[in-house]
């Protein structure tokens, strides 16, 4: 009977522990919201037409904490309120092999540097797009953010305005600065092109291009994202 009543016990705080722990499904951190369980951020994202920002990391990880923090700084700030969704998954609580996380880690090596960080599309894709490890610094996580956006014009540290266009069989691409790295990626985030503009416009031949949508960066901090018929 004592055993009968130890193993009860036990149950009965078990499922008080595990209840308390995934009982949040979110958090404000620097005044930000944060979602906590997989299931939940996935669906916010999609009723909104958002995208994933996963971080899998620590409370007690200084890295982690500072790239939870920049995240609330302008301009990055503006970027993930018009299109993402915060995600952040402990790693205390979700190991890498988890279900919940498994699916966006699979390409890491087994020893990694926290936090890691992906982006997801709204459907779920089985593929952490973007997916990288360890300190984060405020310019490259505008750009990852960048990429994956579909603006017309996101401001970044320079402030300098450009564009990207289709006309006939050329990619047109028009800015402020005459000197600049043109990078043309995949929406999966791969690199398809990438080169030097001299000049206030410049074009390229699209037939190097497959079908498809690219997003189109420019060095002095524009993003615009084109579709190739």
């Amino acid at each position: 009977m004592a055993k009968i009543k130890f193993f009860v016990c036990l149950l009965i705080t078990f499922f008080v522990v595990e209840n308390k722990v995934y009982a949040q499904d979110k958090e404000t951190f620097e005044g930000m919201t944060w979602y906590l369980k997989k299931s939940v951020a996935l669906d916010s994202a999609r009723s909104q037409g958002k995208q994933v920002f996963l971080v899998w990391g620590s409370t007690t990880c200084a890295y982690t904490r500072s790239v939870r923090q920049r995240m609330a700084v302008s301009p990055i700030l503006q970027i993930v309120n018009e299109h993402y969704i915060l995600w952040f998954s402990d790693c205390e609580i979700y190991f890498r092999s988890s279900p919940e996380v498994t699916d966006y880690l699979s390409g890491l090596p087994s020893s990694v540097t926290l936090p890691a960080i992906c982006i997801i599309d709204t459907y779920d894709v089985k593929i952490g797009y973007g997916l990288k490890t360890g300190p984060q610094y405020s310019d490259e996580l505008l750009e990852m953010l960048n990429r994956y956006v579909g603006n017309e014009f996101v401001s970044g540290k320079n402030s300098v305005s450009g564009s990207a266009y289709i006309s006939g069989n050329k990619l047109v691409i028009k800015s402020e600065s005459a000197d600049e790295i043109i990078s043309v990626f995949f929406v999966t985030g791969l690199l398809a092109d990438r080169f030097h503009k001299t000049e206030l416009e410049a074009t390229r031949d699209l037939s190097k291009y497959s079908k498809g949508f690219f997003m189109v960066t420019g060095s002095s901090g524009w993003t615009q994202k084109i579709n190739v018929r």
